[in-house]
């Protein structure tokens, strides 16, 4: 992901408006404390897990509207929004709050695949594991989240993909019991017919 730069008030509405979790880095180019973080900021853009997270930076004296709305009172500060509210910030030159504040955020944006209204349970439910499966090019069903995995085998395969720069999301199934069991005789039948 790119770290989108904004110079208008009304595109940076825009993009915080968003479901998806937005982070605003405010900064001036003349604080020295600024290029360490935007370099961290990039960094953080570019994390496999973090795919669905805009990064997004604006200089603060350019749009005093903006920081004055946001209570900026220095640079760098880093503002999380979802859905055009801020849900979190961090005041300062402080990238391990910064990195954990973002990672957390975005653990709580949960993939949830759509139910589909079918004739019968069994078939609903078929619909939502084929959604699901088709959700992302690797769909990878574990117990936990890649930034939390909850087994050894959760985290091993979570360290392949990202070694293998793998395009992938992941469903925990210790969330949904149903899609949990639906899981086994869907793979089974699956094996069967194959």
């Amino acid at each position: 992901m790119v770290v989108l730069h904004f110079d208008k008030k009304e595109d940076i509405e825009e993009a915080i408006r968003s479901n998806d979790l937005a982070v605003l880095h405010f900064y001036a180019t003349w604080a020295e404390q600024n290029e360490l973080m935007t370099e961290v900021f990039e960094e953080l853009s570019k994390q496999k897990h973090l795919q669905n997270v805009k990064f997004m930076k604006c200089v603060a004296e350019d749009l005093p509207e903006v920081s004055i709305k946001h209570n900026i009172a220095a640079v760098p500060t880093f503002v999380l929004f979802k859905k055009g509210s801020a849900v979190d910030r961090v005041d300062g030159a402080d990238a391990p709050s910064l990195t954990k504040k973002i990672n957390q955020q975005a653990s709580k944006v949960s993939f949830l695949a759509p139910k589909p209204a079918l004739k019968s349970d069994e078939e609903s439910l078929k619909t939502r594991l084929k959604n699901l499966i088709n959700a992302a090019p690797v769909m990878l069903f574990m117990k936990g989240s890649a930034l939390e995995p909850r087994c050894g085998f959760s985290k091993t395969i979570i360290a392949l993909l990202e070694e293998l720069d793998t395009d992938y999301k992941t469903f925990d199934i210790l969330s949904d019991e149903t899609v949990r069991q639906g899981l086994k005789t869907y793979s089974r039948l699956a094996y069967i017919s194959s």
